[in-house]
C-alpha cells in the first residue's frame, strides 16, 4: 500500500509513503506552532519599544532566520539539478527545509547559550 499510487495529479503519481511523509510534516509543524503560540500566550511580556535590548532581540531572531538560508538554497539547487519538472521542485524544497532546520537548530542552541547569560546581566 505504501508503494502504490494513492493520488495522481496530471502525470505525476504520488505514492502512499510520500503522502504520509507530507502529512506528518504538516501535522508536526502545526503541533510546534500551536505549542509555541500557547507558550507565548502564557508568558506574555509587556513591550517597551524604547528599550535597546528589544532591538537586539529582534535583530537576533532576524539574523537567526536568515543565516540558514545561505546554506539551504545551494544544497537544494544542487540536489534539484539531478531531476526535471515537478520532482525537481519537490526535491529542492525537501532538501531546502532539511538543511534549513538542520542549520537553524544548532545555531539557535549555541546563540541561546551565549546570549541568555548576557541578557540576564543587562
Amino acid at each position: 500500500i505504501l508503494d502504490s499510487t494513492l493520488l495522481r495529479i496530471n502525470n505525476v503519481a504520488l505514492p502512499g509513503y510520500y503522502l504520509l511523509q507530507l502529512g506528518s510534516t504538516v501535522v508536526g509543524g502545526l503541533i510546534v506552532v500551536v505549542a509555541y503560540w500557547l507558550w507565548f500566550r502564557k508568558h506574555r511580556v509587556t513591550f517597551y519599544p524604547s528599550r535597546i535590548s528589544d532591538y537586539w532581540h529582534y535583530l537576533f531572531w532576524a539574523v537567526l532566520f536568515i543565516i540558514p538560508i545561505f546554506f539551504s538554497i545551494p544544497r537544494g539547487l544542487r540536489m534539484a539539478r539531478i531531476f526535471d519538472g515537478y520532482f525537481a521542485i519537490r526535491v529542492f524544497f525537501f532538501h531546502f527545509f532539511l538543511v534549513y532546520l538542520s542549520t537553524f537548530a544548532p545555531i539557535l542552541l549555541v546563540a541561546s547559550l551565549i546570549c541568555y547569560p548576557w541578557s540576564k546581566k543587562n
